[in-house]
C-alpha cells in the first residue's frame, strides 16, 4: 500500500487488522502512526486501549491483541524493535525462509483478531531478502515510507515554511531543497534555523539559505559539470581547483564524475524505456536534486555516448591506480571527456533544432 492510500483510508475509517510500517522516512512514518492512533482511539480512553510492545513473544502479542477494547471498536497494538527483522551481520545471513517464530508470526497475522489494529513498526534498514520481511511486505497493510522527492518535497517544504509565517524565493527553495538533507526531520531542523536567521522578514532568500545550509559535495560537483556543459572550461577548471583547495581529493572528485556518468547512463536508458520521472527517481533511489540535475544533463545525449564516456573515465581511474598516470592527469582526462561528450550533445541538439 502506498502511504497516500494509507492516509486516505484512515480518513475514511477503513483499517487493516495488521500494518507493517517500514522505509527510511521516519518523520512521515511517525505521522502515520499518530494519524492511526487519533482515528482509532476515543479521546480520553487512549491509555486503556493501546499497548506498546518491544520485541514481544508471539504469546504476548496475541494476548495484547485479544484483549477486548474498552468503549471502542478496536484496540491499537504497536510492536517496536522486532528482533527477527534486525539487520543481520553474519556471513550468508539475511536470506533464510520465514521459519520458527517468523513463520508463526506470519500465520498469526493472517488470522489476527478484528477487534485490534496491530502495527509492526520497523525503524532503520530492512533486509528485504529475509523471509519474514518478505511476508510482512506482502500484507495488505504493508506501507513503505520513502523520502519525499520532486514537487511533493518542494510543496511540503513550502507548506512547512508557511506554517512559520515565511515564504521561499524560488531560487532559495531550490538550493534549500538540495542542501537540507533527505529526511524531513533534518529538513525541519534546517528550516527552523533559516527562519530564525531571517528574523521578522517574511521571505527566505538565497543569502539566508547559503548562510545556514552548506551545499553538499554533489551540488559543488554539479556546478562544475554545469560549467562543462556550457563549454566554460576555464570556470570548470577553477571549480575543480576550488574543490581541491577545500580539501577534496582529486581521486574523490574523479569518483564522483564516474558515479555521475553511471547515473546519466541509467537515467537515459530508463527514459528511453519510457519510464516517468518519479519512477526513475524511485528506481535509482535518487534525491530530488540529484535526479533533476542529472536528468537535465542527458537531454541531448544518447545512452551509448554516455556509456563510452563512462568507460573512458573508468580507464583513467584504473591508469592512475595502476601508477601509469598521476591523479591530476586522471582528473583532467575525466573533465575533458565530459567536455567532449557535452560538446557533441550541443552540436547534435543544434542540428535537430534546424
Amino acid at each position: 500500500m502506498k502511504r497516500e492510500a494509507f492516509f486516505q483510508n484512515v480518513k475514511k475509517g477503513a483499517f487493516e487488522r495488521v500494518y507493517f510500517f517500514y522505509g527510511p522516512e521516519e518523520y512521515v512514518k511517525a505521522s502515520a502512526l499518530k494519524a492511526l492512533r487519533e482515528a482509532i482511539l476515543p479521546e480520553g480512553l487512549e491509555m486503556v486501549n493501546e499497548a506498546v510492545l518491544v520485541n514481544p513473544s508471539l504469546e504476548d502479542l496475541d494476548a495484547a491483541a485479544q484483549t477486548m477494547p474498552f468503549m471502542a471498536e478496536r484496540r491499537l497494538v504497536v510492536v517496536n524493535d522486532l528482533a527477527a527483522l534486525r539487520q543481520s551481520k553474519g556471513e550468508g545471513e539475511g536470506v533464510e525462509a520465514a521459519t520458527g517464530d517468523g513463520k508463526a508470526l506470519l500465520e498469526w497475522c493472517a488470522h489476527a483478531p478484528d477487534t485490534a489494529c496491530v502495527v509492526i513498526y520497523h525503524t532503520g534498514k530492512l533486509d528485504e531478502r529475509r523471509g519474514l520481511a518478505k511476508g510482512l511486505i506482502a500484507l495488505p497493510g504493508s506501507v513503505r515510507f520513502d523520502y519525499l522527492v520532486g514537487e511533493e518535497l518542494r510543496k511540503w517544504i513550502d507548506q512547512a515554511a508557511e506554517r512559520q509565517g515565511k515564504r521561499f524565493a524560488k531560487t532559495a527553495l531550490n538550493e534549500f531543497t538540495a542542501g537540507a538533507g533527505e529526511d524531513l526531520a533534518s529538513i525541519l531542523g534546517a528550516l527552523e534555523q533559516v527562519c530564525a536567521y531571517v528574523g521578522e522578514s517574511p521571505e527566505i532568500d538565497l543569502e539566508a539559505v547559503r548562510a545556514i545550509v552548506q551545499p553538499p559535495l554533489d551540488a559543488k560537483v554539479f556546478a562544475m559539470i554545469d560549467d562543462i556543459m556550457a563549454g566554460n572550461m576555464a570556470r570548470a577548471q577553477i571549480a575543480a581547483k576550488t574543490l581541491v583547495d577545500e580539501g577534496e581529493s582529486r581521486v574523490g572528485i574523479l569518483a564522483l564524475i564516474i558515479r555521475q556518468l553511471r547515473l546519466m547512463t541509467d537515467i537515459r536508458l530508463l527514459q528511453d524505456a519510457r519510464k516517468t520521472a518519479p519512477e526513475i527517481a524511485q528506481a535509482l533511489k535518487l534525491s530530488d536534486f540529484v535526479y533533476r540535475k542529472t536528468a537535465g544533463s542527458v537531454r541531448s545525449l544518447a545512452a551509448p555516448e554516455i556509456l563510452a564516456a563512462y568507460q573512458r573515465c573508468v580507464d583513467a581511474d584504473f591508469q592512475f591506480k595502476s601508477g601509469q598516470i598521476g591523479e591530476q592527469a586522471a582528473l583532467d582526462r575525466a573533465i575533458f571527456t565530459l567536455h567532449a561528450l557535452f560538446a557533441r550533445g550541443r552540436k547534435e541538439g543544434k542540428g535537430r533544432a534546424r
